[in-house]
């Protein structure tokens, strides 16, 4: 038996983990005299290792991120639990009878039997109680509301102190109330058992905004709401128009208060009405209007807002010259025109295509990024529609823009244009916006292997010469030799580390590829053997080779 284990655990965390225990979660248990390694089934599996000494815990590792935090987590619990409740070696040993069935043994229980069971279980068991009425219950009469209010109290409250929750518990609280939903509010909503599961899953908001977190997450209550929306809609298809307007109320009241930006966005969606149209059309022409342009956060705004604003003119009742107008109004908008050339390239209108992307181009003159994107949506737009003078200028105009130049364009460059055409622009290219990668790439493809070693020994860059040594016939053996023989020694001169000592391995295994590259390295090994007598780790390294 272990000593003492659970004086490592918050009083919560111990519960969580004889849950976690009793529920079957923990698997692929291997014990030594002073070691317990297993898997924990959580919301993914996690790796348990705890280590013994006398049989006391010694160190305990869970790969969970609350673990990892430096905190002893719930599925560290779950294994001394399980390990505590293992029979002894003598009662593993002795037969087992096969249990019979559980169809068999309530074939063979009376009716009244069974009655009273179910009703004493119910009586000490709240879950399976609601379990109970879900099952057999055929109305609202049947539904004991206050009953599931209080199950999901038990669960929140079996999570949190005072008010209070951690990150670990947080997740579990979560699960365990989709649980609740999934197999207790959603059957009784397809039912149609409407307020009940309503004012339930109100409550159950209205005590999650009370929880004070540790969490980087964020927003239970949105969370969970988020989560309801679907069993929502369901209701609204079940119940009474007085119990509509109920339900708008009560989510208007959340959403008037800002606790959740679920509830007013089921609120617009699902009981909008005229009035809120021309509104919500109202804040977000304010908002559209008073931005200022030129950051990310202003366009992942506009992102948001103008779909938003098309939608609650659909709403509103606006005809289709209006928003036709609105649109060009605001054409200077980038996500207008991103809204205007999606319903393009559903109806294949290239030549409206070819307008939205030009009028993108020149919107976004100055911005890199954006001029790129323009561009590889034109070159695509011309090459499917085979105009190739138009694809050919606008390739040019990428490879003398782009930071990222892909080989591929490159290629099909050269294959639209004659061969003295092509040697003027790819070194207009190499010479204006190429940087030493770039030009590495292009001399290699196009087999220019003087101008390629020029710029590897003028950069005298590790990556670039691994990366493309392979391009040089062998009459350059001897000077690729040289080049890593320079870079070898500068960064012998600075190993100090086992990650140094391998690079300087990798390398070394590289140059006894070529014809002379063993008689360096053996050379090279002894150099530094000589030169550095007190970096140990570096002479074994280099044994091989001397």
């Amino acid at each position: 038996m272990i000593i003492g284990w659970k004086s490592y655990f918050a009083r919560r965390i111990l519960k969580r983990g004889e849950d976690y225990a009793y529920s079957g979660a923990v698997h692929d248990i291997k014990q030594t005299r002073d070691l317990i390694k297993a898997e924990v089934d959580g919301t993914e599996t996690y790796h348990v290792r705890i280590e013994l000494e006398e049989n006391e815990v010694m160190d305990m590792y869970c790969s969970c991120p609350y673990a990892m935090d430096g905190h002893n987590c719930k599925h560290m619990a779950a294994v001394l639990y399980t390990i505590e409740d293992l029979p002894d070696e003598e009662l593993l040993q002795q037969d087992r009878t096969e249990a019979v069935s559980i169809r068999e043994l309530l074939e063979d229980a009376g009716l009244e039997e069974m009655r009273e069971f179910i009703l004493r279980q119910a009586q000490n068991d709240v879950s399976f109680a609601n379990l109970v009425r879900i099952s057999f219950g055929h109305g609202d009469q049947y539904i004991d509301e206050s009953a599931l209010i209080r199950e999901a109290d038990l669960i929140m409250m079996s999570c949190t102190e005072d008010y209070y929750i951690d990150e670990e518990d947080e997740d579990s609280m979560l699960t365990d109330l989709y649980r609740f939903r999934n197999e207790k509010l959603q059957p009784l909503a397809e039912k149609g058992i409407c307020m009940p599961v309503f004012r339930t899953t109100w409550h159950i908001l209205n005590e999650l905004d009370k929880i004070d977190m540790d969490s980087s997450y964020g927003g239970n209550a949105s969370s969970f709401a988020g989560s309801c929306t679907m069993m929502w809609e369901t209701i609204l298809e079940h119940c009474s128009e007085q119990e509509k307007e109920l339900i708008r109320t009560m989510l208007q009241r959340r959403a008037d208060s800002e606790m959740d930006s679920v509830s007013e966005k089921f609120v617009e969606d699902h009981f909008w009405d005229h009035e809120m149209a021309v509104q919500k059309l109202a804040e977000l022409d304010e908002l559209i209007d008073t931005a200022e342009p030129g950051n990310t956060y202003w366009q992942l705004r506009m992102d948001d807002a103008v779909p938003e604003r098309f939608k609650w003119m659909k709403r509103a009742g606006a005809s289709d010259e209006e928003i036709t107008a609105y649109k060009k109004d605001h054409w200077h908008l980038r996500t207008v025109r991103s809204i205007a050339l999606s319903e393009a390239k559903a109806m294949n209108n290239t030549a409206e295509i070819e307008r939205i992307l030009l009028d993108d181009l020149e919107y976004d003159r100055g911005n890199t990024y954006s001029e790129v994107k323009d561009m590889k949506e034109l070159i695509a737009l011309y090459h499917e529609t085979g105009d190739t003078a138009k694809e050919k200028q606008y390739l040019q105009s990428l490879l003398m823009k782009d930071e990222r130049i892909d080989l591929n364009d490159v290629r099909r460059l050269k294959e639209l244009c004659a061969a003295d055409e092509w040697n003027r622009r790819i070194n207009s290219i190499l010479k204006i916006n190429a940087n030493e990668q770039q030009k590495c790439m292009i001399f290699a493809e196009e087999k220019r292997i003087d101008e390629l070693f020029e710029v590897l020994k003028k950069t005298n860059d590790h990556d670039l010469l691994d990366q493309y040594r392979t391009a040089f016939p062998h009459e350059y053996d001897k000077e690729i030799l040289k080049l890593y023989e320079s870079q070898l020694d500068m960064m012998a001169y600075g190993a100090r580390k086992s990650k140094a000592y391998s690079e300087m391995e990798r390398r070394l295994n590289i140059i006894i590829g070529y014809e002379e590259g063993k008689q360096m390295a053996r050379r090279l090994a002894r150099k530094w053997v000589s030169e550095y007598p007190g970096r140990h780790a570096m002479a074994d390294m280099l044994k091989k080779y001397r």
